[in-house]
């Protein structure tokens, strides 16, 4: 919807009349394009994406229609590699997929909507197992380079990772000891007859001391490898 570009828009579809069997027929909601639009206001109040995005989107949603001619349609589920992805070189429209045999079944690649919307002979049939495999056995040999970097990418970014959390790990032991040191001092430094406070200094103290023990098991753990990592070549 423009919409959400920013535009007021008025007059998007119109209404027709047809003349059926010596009377008028009229249909509406017939789409128009935007410059034959009634109204269009660009930039009338705040945008949730700008106009290029809007019209990319336009084309999108075109090319994507089933039943049309052109363009590149989403798959609609099912095993077969190339649904949606091809088109038929007589006719031009997308090729359907028909699975045959005990489930999942073997995918069938054809052109079948001349002969379902107009009773003509299919434009063309083929398997797609072999089809697919040979596409599957090309993507990977086009991909194998990109996958080795980024492995690679991948292993850096979880170096540094375990590094940023041993950083975080270090910081925090460094933290906990300066506050069991304070508290320790704070509790040296408490008057003994003051009973009610030394107690309540002592069990921040020891509360301190457990936090440490924390921070150090934590930090340690840092430097234990995990088992599931793969081992270095």
């Amino acid at each position: 919807n423009p919409f959400y570009a920013g535009a007021y828009v008025y007059g998007k579809s119109e209404k027709r009349i047809e003349l059926v069997d010596g009377r008028a027929r009229k249909s509406y909601g017939h789409g128009k394009p935007p410059e034959a639009w009634d109204v269009l206001i660009r930039d009338h109040h705040a945008a949730y994406i700008d106009w290029a995005e809007y019209e990319r989107n336009q084309m999108l949603l075109a090319a994507n229609a089933y039943g049309r001619a052109g363009g590149q349609k989403s798959g609609r589920g099912g095993r077969a590699l190339l649904a949606g992805m091809l088109t038929c070189g007589r006719c031009g429209r997308g090729l359907a997929v028909a699975y045959a045999g005990a489930p999942p079944g073997r995918p069938t690649y054809r052109c079948d909507r001349p002969n379902l919307m107009l009773g003509l002979p299919r434009c063309l049939s083929f398997g797609g197992s072999r089809v697919d495999a040979a596409i599957a056995s090309e993507i990977l040999r086009v991909v194998e380079p990109m996958a080795i970097e980024a492995a690679l990418e991948a292993e850096r970014m979880h170096r540094e990772g375990e590094a940023e959390r041993r950083r975080v790990a270090e910081l925090d032991l460094q933290q906990s000891e300066y506050d069991a040191s304070l508290a320790e001092r704070r509790y040296a430094a408490c008057d003994p007859e003051n009973r009610l406070i030394a107690a309540q200094l002592e069990k921040h103290w020891e509360a301190a001391l457990r936090r440490v023990e924390a921070c150090r098991a934590r930090l340690a753990a840092t430097d234990t490898p995990d088992p599931t990592a793969p081992m270095p070549d």
